[in-house]
Order: C-alpha cells, then structure tokens, then sequence
C-alpha cells in the first residue's frame, strides 16, 4: 500500500510540474510573437465591401460580397451544414460556403452603386 501510494504522488507531481512548465513556455512564447509580430489593425467584415475568397479545394469566388452565415429556413435547407457562409457573388447569384474550407480572404475593392 505504502510503495503505491508513493508511485501515486510521484505520477501525480511529474503531471503537476509538466502542466506548469507547458503553461510558462506557453506564455513565453506569445510574449515572443507579440514582439515579433504586432498585432496589425484589423476590422473584421465590412458591409459593401467586395472579397475574392479562395477555397481549400482550389475553386476560387472573385468579386463576392459576404452576406452572413446561413439562419433559420436557410440553415434548415443546407441538410446540417448549418455553418455556412452565404456569398453573394458578382452576377447576383448566392452562394453557400462552409466557413472551414476557406483558404483565404482577399479584399478586393468597395461596392459602388
């Protein structure tokens, strides 16, 4: 009982101190990348703003105007894809993404009426 109880507090110290120690270089290393790389100015999403959107897939949707995510009716239409990003693309058609295959969003230029 006593050897047990003994392997016990060492297993239990050792995940303590692996914890502890993965939680300092942890934050060592974003002290390291905030200094290396500020944060740049980013505003997220903005309205009237055209995007060319790249896909994991390779297919890419040039001039598109980023609607939301797909809600309620829509959301129950898209058969559990509830996530998907809804794209207004530049002849007007709309489009339904899933949010994880986009590769990259590029800001292309502001929609003029």
């Amino acid at each position: 009982m006593n050897t047990w109880l003994i392997i016990g507090v060492i297993v239990f110290s050792t995940l303590v101190c692996g914890s502890f120690q993965t939680c300092r270089s942890r934050k060592r290393e974003q002290a390291w990348r905030k200094q290396a790389f500020p944060e740049a100015e980013c505003s997220l999403i903005k309205e009237g703003c055209r995007y060319d959107i790249a896909l994991s897939d390779g297919r890419t949707f040039r001039q598109a105007e980023i609607l939301g995510t797909a809600q309620g009716k829509e959301a129950e239409f898209l058969f559990g894809y509830g996530s998907m990003l809804v794209l207004r693309l530049s002849d007007d058609r709309k489009a339904y993404v899933r949010q994880a295959c986009i590769r990259c969003v590029i800001e292309s230029k502001i929609l003029e009426d």
